[in-house]
């Protein structure tokens, strides 16, 4: 059967030679002007035709995407169904090796189909769609950023119960870019907050859910103060051995020398802690004096 008998390649007015055009020129008064121009082979048409349609639980499914691939899982063409969901690909796609997924509002992505098309010989698949497990559940995403407006990463995000906050219903954290997504939520109110070492929330915040609804939610948090505070300490020995109840001295280092700002004694085991340092310059000094009272 010839291409023309069986419909895929209609006898029809067909491209030889593709249009191509000359750069744009003037012409002025008895002039002779030489344009030429080299034609381009028109591509032969690959003569396929995919065709199929699109069904779930409740029949036909109108309006579904169809995609075609190639076996790289390269993307190569779409369409979407019509109102009985049937889908069609002619001669668009050349003869060769294909896989086929597709999906619609409300359903999964279908098993992937593998499929052969050759010249002149169509091709038809049925593909099968599963309801998806988030139907009528929503999804909440956004940025935490920090006090420059920049995402702060590796945020913890906790979803609670708006009602019942003791109820964890998510948690998650914030990717590289500060950028966090939770989906399968059920529709309703919630809390959410957000927090990292040295960081503070000033207060958490309360949104509502709609089914199927996709909502932002941006998160403020600051730098917590009393977070860069840091700790000094250390052992106190003498030969080796630790010295317990002696004392050790916090001075803080400036251009004008040093002042005493704490004093702290070591412990059985010779160790003393210095806690709520201020970022700067210290040394510490210690030594040991007598219990004894001299009359």
């Amino acid at each position: 059967m010839s291409p023309e008998d069986n419909g895929l390649c209609p006898m029809a007015i067909r491209d030889i030679y593709l249009l191509q055009r000359s750069e744009q020129f003037n012409l002025g008064p008895r002039q002779e002007m030489t344009v030429d121009l080299s034609l381009k082979k028109a591509p032969k048409e690959p003569c396929t035709v995919l065709t199929g349609s699109v069904t779930g639980k409740c029949g036909h499914i109108e309006g579904a995407t169809v995609k075609v691939l190639d076996r790289n899982n390269k993307p190569i063409a779409h369409t979407v169904t019509d109102l009985e969901g049937k889908f069609v690909f002619e001669n668009t796609l050349p003869p060769g090796e294909y896989k086929v997924i597709a999906t619609a509002e409300g359903y999964k992505v279908s098993r992937v189909y593998r499929l052969i098309l050759e010249s002149r010989k169509p091709v038809s698949i049925s593909i099968w769609l599963e309801v998806s497990d988030c139907i009528n559940l929503a999804t909440v995403y956004g940025v935490v950023y920090n006090e420059a407006n920049l995402g702060l990463a590796n945020a913890k995000i906790l979803i609670t119960d708006y009602d019942k906050p003791e109820i964890y219903e998510a948690f998650t954290q914030t990717n590289t870019d500060g950028e966090f997504m939770v989906y399968g939520l059920k529709p309703k109110k919630y809390w959410i907050s957000a927090s990292k070492e040295g960081y503070f929330l000033p207060q958490k915040i309360s949104f509502e859910l709609t089914p199927n609804e996709i909502a932002c939610v941006n998160l403020f948090i600051y730098p917590d103060g009393s977070s860069t505070d840091g700790t000094v300490s250390g052992i106190i020995n003498s030969y080796g051995q630790s010295v317990p109840n002696a004392v050790a001295a916090l001075y803080k280092v400036d251009d004008r020398g040093h002042f005493l700002l704490a004093t702290k004694e070591t412990n059985e085991s010779g160790f003393y802690l210095f806690p709520n340092v201020k970022p700067g310059e210290y040394l510490v000094k210690s030594k040991m004096e007598t219990d004894r009272i001299i009359e």
